[in-house]
């Protein structure tokens, strides 16, 4: 058993204006899922991408898009998406305030293809 204070766990930056704090993965121990936090500040965005498993995005806080497969979806706090395995997304901060995401995947060896 792992009880982490996720104040004290290192943040990594992923791209221009976003930020990643892995919360539950195979660094912790796990052996079935991955989950964590990301920060996407005003005009940042997380590029287009896929994973070959399921993503699931809590979005916590903020506004932004959603771009998968082409179309684009308004996204508001607070709300839940599902993205299934290999299709092409991306997040994109619109609004005036950081996008705060909780991410989770249902294994610890977590595949991200950047596209383009």
């Amino acid at each position: 058993m792992s009880i982490l204070k996720n104040a004290e766990l290192p943040v990594e930056q992923m791209y221009p204006k976003v930020q990643r704090k892995e919360l539950i993965g195979k660094n912790m121990g796990a052996t079935g899922l991955s989950m964590g936090e990301i920060t996407i500040e005003p005009g940042g965005e997380i590029p287009l991408h896929y994973h070959s498993m399921e993503d699931c995005i809590l979005l916590r806080q903020g506004s932004g898009e959603v771009h998968i497969e082409g179309k684009v979806h308004k996204v508001t706090a607070p709300m839940t998406l599902l993205i299934e395995p290999n299709l092409q997304h991306k997040v994109v901060n619109t609004g005036n305030e950081d996008i705060r995401i909780i991410y989770g995947f249902p294994g610890v060896d977590v595949d991200r293809h950047l596209v383009g």
